[in-house]
């Protein structure tokens, strides 16, 4: 077979759109698609992508898992978790889901990006002056191992990220039925530059801010810098809130 030929078969081979349900593991379901077809669904649209993630939370949990179980692990990470979704939702309106130990969101509409700002300075407030105060019994202390000793202490923080961009809802497909998710650069993005910033930090893309100019508060401390994402630099400006 010439190598021409060779090519094109290659191409044609991992083709997405020739792709069989004969391919599909074995116990998941077909693979889901679309009215038209196709496992994009109806709806692609511009929007603001926002990822809230806990820093060091192997760390954390590893500590409390050995200490106190994993069950209180397990318990401490859903009541914050299910408490930084709800404050996003009461700050922005944005649709949110779960994304291990973080929360992912997308914004539309009239100041996207100043909602989805003004709901992670709302987050980082929360970890660091209600939530780390009342499980501090849990982030200290001595233990078995390395890591912790008497003194030592991990703080319970969380950073964010911030871009915008087209955002399509996919159809995919799971043991437990099909489910969607976001194909979005901007969500990958946001969720690159969560954990690029410091922790209590929020990173917000510069071609965001220019565009969607979301307010700061005089008390916010900020810089610009340029972080490598995808092999390329992409400015960002970090907004660091403030403690009452």
């Amino acid at each position: 077979m010439a190598a021409g030929e060779m090519a094109k078969s290659s191409i044609e081979l991992y083709d997405a759109s020739k792709l069989t349900n004969s391919l599909v593991p074995s116990g998941y379901p077909s693979r889901p698609q679309g009215p038209d077809g196709s496992r994009s669904l109806p709806g692609a649209y511009q929007g603001v992508a926002l990822y809230v993630d806990i820093r060091k939370s192997t760390e954390i949990g590893r500590h409390i898992t050995r200490r106190f179980g994993a069950t209180r692990r397990a318990e401490l990470f859903r009541d914050f978790l299910q408490t930084c979704m709800e404050t996003i939702v009461r700050e922005s309106g944005a649709t949110c889901d779960y994304s291990g130990d973080a929360v992912r969101a997308t914004l539309t509409g009239p100041d996207s990006a100043g909602r989805a700002l003004a709901a992670a300075r709302a987050v980082i407030r929360y970890a660091s002056e209600i939530f780390e105060p009342a499980c501090k019994q849990y982030l200290t202390g001595r233990k078995r191992g390395w890591l912790w000793g008497r003194r030592d202490y991990l703080p319970f923080q969380v950073s964010a990220g911030i871009d915008s961009g087209e955002i399509v809802p996919t159809l995919m497909a799971t043991s437990n039925g099909c489910t969607t998710e976001l194909q979005a650069t901007p969500v990958d993005v946001a969720a690159k530059i969560c954990g690029i910033v410091k922790p209590g930090s929020i990173g917000i893309t510069m071609d965001t801010y220019r565009k969607l100019r979301p307010a700061l508060l005089e008390s916010d401390r900020r810089h610009r810098r340029s972080v490598r994402i995808g092999g390329e630099l992409t400015p960002i400006l970090t907004v660091r809130p403030s403690s009452k």
